[in-house]
């Protein structure tokens, strides 16, 4: 399923048939529809500048969640992620703010302004635009606007911002468009802005830069997929890299077709 005019569309794969499903006109976005996201009850959660809706894809019909609470559709939930226990994770702009929906107790947490027991765990000034959950069910966030790492640890049920001590400019002062898990203890880190690929060991603080002068096509990357075998996959304007996380080794494919244009290619899925 992907939004098409008005609502989404569905595509079967085999017969390339397509069908539309209108928003009905009380929740169809004014503006901007941000994230499509599938939870693990068959549901896509849609978030645009009206608010939160659902599309059922066995009735093929579209409703708000009466599981949340009433607020939520006063609020501008920005980015969504679904973790592997089935919480949906929400990003929220105009105030930027964080929550999430835990699906084992049906309740929705809400921090606005970032603020948990009364403290800020994130620059109330920076969206939090990309999330990824790492192999011990931790939930990472970054921001396009800046502002460094935020982290849920769910074993200890606390938030923590990254870099913590020393300020890295590296990494709180420029955005951040892709982050997955690079261990136990690091995460890799791209944007657009010079850094290439960075591996953020984040429980001492070192930072080790994979960069043109190691073979990738550009430092400023796009977008971040992880592939088979944990390889990494970096697209830039100039091309797409695949890079081992084991051998250090970096394949390169430069594209000629001048019609194919790579500096927006934000999000990409490995399949």
């Amino acid at each position: 399923l992907a939004y098409g005019p008005d609502g989404l569309v569905e595509i079967d794969p085999v017969s390339q048939k397509t069908a539309h499903y209108p928003v009905p006109l009380d929740m169809r976005p004014s503006g901007s529809l941000y994230r499509i996201c599938e939870d693990h009850e068959n549901r896509l959660w849609v978030s645009c500048n009206t608010g939160l809706f659902i599309f059922d894809q066995q009735t093929k019909k579209f409703f708000k969640p009466d599981w949340l609470p009433e607020f939520v559709q006063q609020l501008h939930p920005f980015y969504l992620f679904c973790d592997s226990k089935g919480n949906m994770w929400m990003s929220f702009v105009i105030p930027n703010s964080i929550g999430f929906y835990e699906a084992a107790t049906k309740k929705f947490y809400y921090y606005e302004n970032y603020i948990v027991d009364g403290k800020p765990v994130f620059d109330v000034n920076h969206r939090l635009s990309k999330m990824m959950e790492d192999p011990a069910g931790d939930i990472w966030m970054i921001s396009h606007d800046g502002g460094g790492i935020l982290r849920y640890n769910n074993r200890l049920h606390q938030w923590e911002k990254y870099p913590s001590g020393v300020t890295s400019p590296l990494l709180v002062h420029k955005e951040l468009n892709g982050i997955y898990s690079a261990g136990p203890d690091a995460i890799w880190l791209t944007n657009k802005a010079g850094l290439g690929l960075a591996r953020y060991k984040y429980s001492t603080g070192e930072i080790e830069l994979i960069t043109r002068k190691d073979g990738l096509l550009s430092d400023n990357i796009s977008g971040l997929t992880r592939g088979k075998d944990n390889n990494l996959f970096l697209v830039s304007a100039t091309g797409i890299n695949l890079f081992n996380p084991q051998t250090r080794k970096i394949r390169s494919l430069r594209l000629t077709d001048e019609d194919i244009n790579l500096s927006f290619g934000y999000h990409q899925f490995y399949d």
